[in-house]
């Protein structure tokens, strides 16, 4: 009778339990398909439309870059440092492009395509400003702060990955052996 009380009173306890567990073990089970982005590894492709700079007004595959060296500035309208560094990131893509390489900018801020162009307009970026609306391509990324930079060399692959506004020197000097 005790047992059956006890049983009684804890079911939905036991029946969460279990949801835990179960839960637990599909993560474990899941966790070996995710794709992680880290150095070495190829960086995931994505599609997104630029909404200022070059090619403003049209879709931009990273695979569309292959063969040459790309830095992946994630950031947004809000985010302080940022902006502050939009200026360098500029000046780099001016002083790279020739020799192959680019800078690209993905804005994770949802569809603030004005704020967007006023930004990358003051700031004299001419280099492509992609738009992440929903923040899926951030999310593959595991972009947890901004700004963050991703280093690719020619083939697609993650070569650094910095966490905050960076000198421009210190930018130059990880793309320079990559050129």
């Amino acid at each position: 009778m005790a047992t059956q009380d006890f049983f009684s009173k804890h079911w939905l306890a036991g029946v969460l339990i279990l949801l835990f567990v179960l839960n637990a073990i599909w993560m474990v089970r899941m966790s070996g398909h995710l794709e992680t982005v880290a150095v070495g590894r190829d960086a995931p492709d994505f599609r997104l439309r630029v909404v200022a700079g070059e090619g403003a007004g049209r879709e931009l595959a990273l695979s569309d870059l292959r063969g040459k060296v790309v830095l992946v500035d994630f950031w947004a309208t809000w985010c302080s440092p940022c902006l502050d560094a939009m200026p360098s990131l500029a000046a780099l893509h001016r002083s790279i492009r020739a020799r192959g390489a680019t800078v690209i900018g993905v804005a994770t801020d949802g569809s603030e395509t004005g704020a967007i162009r006023r930004i990358v307009d003051d700031a004299g970026v001419d280099y492509p400003i992609l738009l992440d609306e929903d923040g899926k391509v951030a999310g593959r990324y595991a972009v947890d702060g901004l700004p963050t930079l991703f280093l690719l060399d020619r083939r697609g692959v993650v070569r650094a990955v910095e966490h905050g506004a960076r000198p421009v020197e210190s930018l130059e000097r990880l793309v320079r052996p990559l050129l």
